[in-house]
């Protein structure tokens, strides 16, 4: 095995291993998302989602994903702003959520799908399962009409 082919393993190892804490990270994201949904984005939820997508744009951008990263920050600086996340801005932050989670089901460059990898029951499967279909699902867009 070449250098660069043993690292991608060590980091794909790695991110297997914290594959698991990143889906839970984006549980939350799409708690926030479903309550802005709802109507209202509690203080306390909003500021955990706004920690917790500044925690995966990081580790993100170390696996190398810039995408993941970049939609990441877009739903920090979405949540850090100061106007509500209701209507439009929370079917943004749904559509973020929900493309995020794909790149995480995607997994690592160079990687293995982090669905297809050893441990793929630190996960969803899909996804599907991962919840930010419902989250999506959650009603008609109010810019549409």
């Amino acid at each position: 095995m070449s250098g660069g082919a043993e690292r991608l393993d060590v980091l794909a190892q790695i991110f297997a291993r914290y594959r698991a804490s990143m889906w839970g990270r984006i549980a939350a994201l799409q708690d926030a998302a479903g309550a802005g949904l709802a109507g209202g984005l509690p203080a306390q939820l909003r500021r955990r989602a706004e920690e917790e997508a500044h925690k995966l744009a990081g580790s993100l951008g170390t696996f190398g994903m810039a995408e993941g990263s970049r939609l990441a920050r877009e739903i920090e600086w979405l949540l850090r702003g100061a106007g509500p996340v209701e209507g439009a801005g929370a079917w943004r932050l749904s559509e973020l959520v929900v493309a995020l989670s794909h790149q995480l089901a995607v997994g690592p460059p160079g990687g293995p799908p982090a669905d297809d990898s050893a441990d793929a029951d630190a996960g969803p499967d899909t996804a599907a399962d991962a919840g930010p279909d419902t989250v999506a699902d959650a009603g008609p867009d109010p810019a549409a009409g």
